[in-house]
């Protein structure tokens, strides 16, 4: 979702002005014919050149309503999608009130008798006063959307033709540490919580087979229509694109999160995702072990697979052979 910003009104008119210079008016003529050519010219490229700059900002904007489920849950999570299409809608609004203006003043002076030099340059000036009036209170709207533009701007670009795996736990369990074991991301990684407040993405092959990695944002412990901007984009991501979910537990008390607390959540996602799920026991080189035999004693049913550095995983090798099995 790549999105250019739009300049403050100011600097959008400037802009314009700037390219109205350039503009010129050849042929034989008198100077006065010739000044009239010219305020016309100028009236035409300034208002064409903010006309047509706010109307691609408008088409150039997706359309909700046309997305993918995955895609307009993310954008809803990370804008104000209806401040954003306020500022769109103005933006439309400026951009014909300014047509309707540019068009009949254009007329007028063309109609006006080259002679009459004061009436070209009071029309001129009529067009550009109330130019700058109309576009004075755009820059609300401006400030809005371009904060939008930056936003979906920061949205990874997720390939949703591909296996992707899932990330899913509590904050602070390992999650950015195991896509960087699966895939060599190097993505942020520090020991407190909500380090990861987007999505973030890496890739690794099985045998010919690409496999996209989904780290998510920390997912507390409470229910989903409750959750945070942040949780929702992992929300997002389980429901629409996980083939796998590799649910990351941390036995230890380091992450600030009781084991009993992660398998709450753990049956919570169970019962609201229909996909098959991994559990992966995470920092086993720093857990007890009385920590990791109750982690696997509470998950007596559960194909477990420690993590933890320099301990030795079969984690990505089972990916793979289950995305293969199911392809």
């Amino acid at each position: 979702m790549n999105q250019i910003f739009l300049p403050k009104a100011g600097e959008l008119l400037d802009n314009a002005f700037a390219k109205a210079r350039k503009q010129s008016v050849s042929g034989k003529m008198n100077k006065q014919k010739m000044r009239k050519l010219r305020a016309i010219k100028k009236i035409e490229t300034v208002g064409k050149t903010i006309e047509e700059r706010l109307e691609k900002t408008v088409k150039d904007f997706p359309s909700v309503e046309k997305m993918n489920p995955f895609a307009k849950e993310m954008l809803e999570a990370t804008i104000d999608v209806n401040k954003t299409k306020r500022a769109l809608a103005q933006f439309s609004a400026v951009q014909r009130i300014i047509k309707k203006i540019r068009i009949p003043l254009s007329r007028k002076i063309w109609a006006t008798d080259p002679k009459q030099e004061r009436m070209i340059s009071g029309i001129e000036k009529e067009f550009f006063g109330r130019l700058a009036s109309v576009l004075k209170g755009m820059d609300k709207s401006i400030e809005n959307y371009n904060d939008a533009a930056r936003r979906m701007n920061e949205l990874p670009n997720i390939e949703s033709d591909i296996p992707t795996i899932v990330l899913s736990g509590f904050p602070n369990v390992g999650k950015t540490t195991i896509l960087a074991r699966l895939t060599g991301s190097r993505a942020a990684i520090a020991s407190y919580p909500f380090t990861t407040k987007k999505l973030q993405l890496g890739y690794f092959e099985a045998k010919y087979l690409k496999i996209q990695v989904i780290d998510t944002p920390g997912l507390l412990d409470r229910p989903l229509g409750d959750r945070n901007p942040i949780e929702k984009k992992a929300i997002a991501a389980l429901k629409h694109l996980a083939k796998i979910i590799v649910f990351v537990l941390d036995p230890t008390l380091s992450s600030g999160y009781s084991l009993q607390e992660q398998l709450n959540l753990l049956e919570e996602i169970k019962k609201q995702f229909n996909c098959y799920i991994m559990i992966a026991l995470n920092k086993t080189d720093l857990a007890r072990k009385e920590e990791i035999e109750t982690a696997r004693q509470s998950l007596p049913n559960e194909e477990i697979f420690l993590e933890g550095e320099n301990v030795k995983s079969t984690l990505k090798e089972k990916i793979g052979e289950k995305l293969r099995a199911t392809k």
